[in-house]
């Protein structure tokens, strides 16, 4: 399957630039559509089966609409309760008088409708009811170095190309998809003022700096010309092309299907864990474990040293007291573990909880693996309990690197609920 950049450049035209893209919601259709704006037209491309770019096959051919800049007589956006449609009104349509019609897409997010509507807007009049301050490479240079300000590059273009036009330090450079904005908690969001907006021609910082001002309050700056003003006045002497090469060598980005899936992966596995958690917690119910489960704790020390006998007996002597109790908390905090990891919900705390509780399952019941103490029988398992452990730190390392997934409740709450990211995300 075709990236969408790859997808769209079987139709551009010779120096045509791409300047944003949405794709159609899964709740729209099995085989979502995407929606292109160009520096010249708009693009509309109806997949074929799957969403399979291969021009045609069994089920149904892929289709390509276009429409040109100069025929838009205009541009309007429908929002329904979930999704929003963004409708093109064509001069051409007019004249011809087709009933009217309008060319556009449905099944869209609102805020892709909403960014894909205010870019083609200053496409159209060139100018925006919402002041945005433009600065020059030179004066952007001089804020990102004075201060944490950073370059954000919004472009769908590689972002290690734009890193090597414009020459800076990579700490002072981070990328950001227009279509990714209204994924973005309320802290990253934050995180935007003052940054200063980069794409190939400037078209896209312009409409996504009044967004950000219009919907949330955020001040943008937005480099003047883009990266196209600063391709032509770069210096060309081979000191500044060698800086150029070692920068962009600073910072890899592999191409594989893995690596640039590996959020989703890692939200599958996660699906996966808590689905073993909530198994686990479901045979417990229908077995007797909840008058056994004093002395499942007690074959634990079996084999085992000396202090791990006093340890398994403080926990058998807690069990002892109320073992029906005792049971009905192991398979409730079992059961929370796992609709928690595949509602996608308070992770960072789920993250920890499992952490304890798995050491406690290889400590206790488990006995650290063994036995240990019985000459006559050769150790030969360590237990489960410690892989149990290191699932839910590697699950923790992926949160900490990609932050919040889209495919979880906790996501939702990010967008809705102040402060709930710190809540969420170990990042924070």
């Amino acid at each position: 399957m075709k990236t969408p950049l790859e997808e769209v450049n079987e139709v551009l035209l010779p120096g045509e630039i791409m300047l944003m893209t949405a794709r159609q919601s899964y709740l729209s259709s099995i085989s979502p559509d995407r929606i292109y704006v160009t520096d010249k037209r708009m693009i509309e491309i109806h997949h074929s089966f799957w969403g399979l770019y291969t021009g045609h096959n069994l089920f149904n051919v892929t289709k390509v609409n276009m429409v040109g800049f100069d025929t838009v007589k205009g541009v309007i956006i429908e929002k329904g309760k979930i999704l929003s449609s963004l409708k093109v009104r064509s001069r051409i349509a007019q004249e011809a008088e087709e009933n009217q019609s309008e060319w556009g897409i449905d099944g869209l997010r609102h805020h892709d409708a909403e960014l894909m509507l205010n870019l083609v807007q200053d496409i159209l009049q060139n100018r925006g009811t919402v002041h945005v301050e433009t600065l020059t490479f030179d004066e952007a240079k001089k804020m990102a170095d004075k201060k944490s300000t950073k370059f954000v590059w919004l472009g769908v273009q590689d972002y290690r190309k734009a890193l090597g036009i414009l020459g800076i330090d990579p700490i002072q450079f981070t990328t950001l998809l227009p279509s990714d904005v209204g994924r973005l908690s309320k802290t990253e969001l934050q995180n935007l003022e003052g940054s200063i907006l980069v794409d190939y021609n400037g078209a896209v910082s312009i409409s996504m700096a009044r967004y950000l001002k219009k919907e949330h309050g955020i001040d943008a700056f937005v480099l003047d010309g883009g990266l196209l003003y600063v391709k032509r006045k770069a210096p060309t002497t081979p000191a500044v092309v060698k800086s150029m090469e070692k920068d962009v060598a600073q910072i890899t980005q592999t191409t594989s299907w893995t690596a640039r899936n590996a959020p989703s992966i890692g939200r599958v596995a996660e699906i996966l864990f808590g689905c073993a958690w909530l198994a686990d917690a479901l045979v417990k119910i229908n077995s007797n474990f909840y008058t056994q489960v004093t002395s499942i704790i007690n074959a634990g020390a079996s084999g085992e040293p000396t202090f791990m006998h006093l340890w398994v007996g403080f926990w058998a002597g807690l069990s002892a007291i109320n073992p029906a109790l005792f049971a009905s908390i192991v398979i409730i905090l079992e059961m929370i573990l796992g609709i928690f990891l595949i509602t996608g919900f308070m992770r960072k705390q789920i993250y920890r909880i499992g952490f304890v509780y798995s050491l406690l399952l290889w400590s206790v019941p488990e006995g650290l693996g063994g036995p240990y103490n019985n000459p006559a029988i050769v150790p030969t398992d360590i237990g489960t309990g410690i892989i149990y452990a290191f699932v839910f730190v590697f699950v923790a390392i992926i949160n900490s690197i990609y932050g919040s997934n889209k495919y979880t409740i906790d996501n939702f709450l990010e967008r809705h609920v102040a402060g709930w990211e710190r809540i969420a995300e170990i990042k924070y």
